[in-house]
């Protein structure tokens, strides 16, 4: 019986092979782009939490120091609004989000009391190349210090003998 020479069947299975290839390396772009825009979404979702923690702080820092400047000018600890809040020696208590899926916060507070602001840096502990900064006046200087956050719930006082504010985790 003759051989027949036809090779059908042959470039069939080639076409099916690279069909199968093509397919795998598409598939596998997919998978690494995929990839690339979930870290690229993480990323922003922190970035955008640690600007409410940064502004969250500096505002705090602001506020208290504008309570401050007000209870100073006008002598008057007897209104309810400011007789805790804003009386040198109170310490005020607030609270920032706690960190998207478990990490940790480092806050630096760097202040320019010459030119009566500063800034706060809030940066995440597992990944430093992720932070963010925002910015506070102040008619009081301010004590620089960093803060790496476990409670997530920062004081704010004052220090009448070194006329500053502090602030610190509690």
């Amino acid at each position: 019986m003759p051989v027949d020479k036809d090779d059908a069947g042959a470039s069939l299975l080639v076409e099916y092979m690279l069909t199968i290839i093509i397919a795998a390396i598409l598939f596998s772009v997919l998978l690494l782009n995929l990839q690339s825009i979930i870290a690229k979404s993480d990323q922003i979702i922190m970035g955008e939490e640690l600007d409410i923690a940064a502004s969250i702080i500096a505002n705090q820092l602001s506020d208290y120091s504008n309570e401050l400047q007000l209870n100073e000018y006008t002598g008057d600890y007897s209104l309810a609004a400011y007789q805790v809040a804003a009386s040198s020696a109170s310490a005020r208590q607030f609270d920032i989000p706690r960190p998207y899926s478990g990490k940790q916060y480092i806050v630096e507070i760097i202040p320019d009391n010459a030119a009566q602001r500063g800034k706060v840096k809030v940066i995440y502990a597992s990944d430093p190349d992720i932070y963010t900064i925002a910015t506070y006046n102040t008619q009081y200087p301010v004590d620089a210090c960093t803060i790496i956050c476990n409670t997530y719930n920062l004081e704010i006082n004052f220090n009448p003998s070194a006329n500053e504010i502090s602030i610190k985790e509690v």
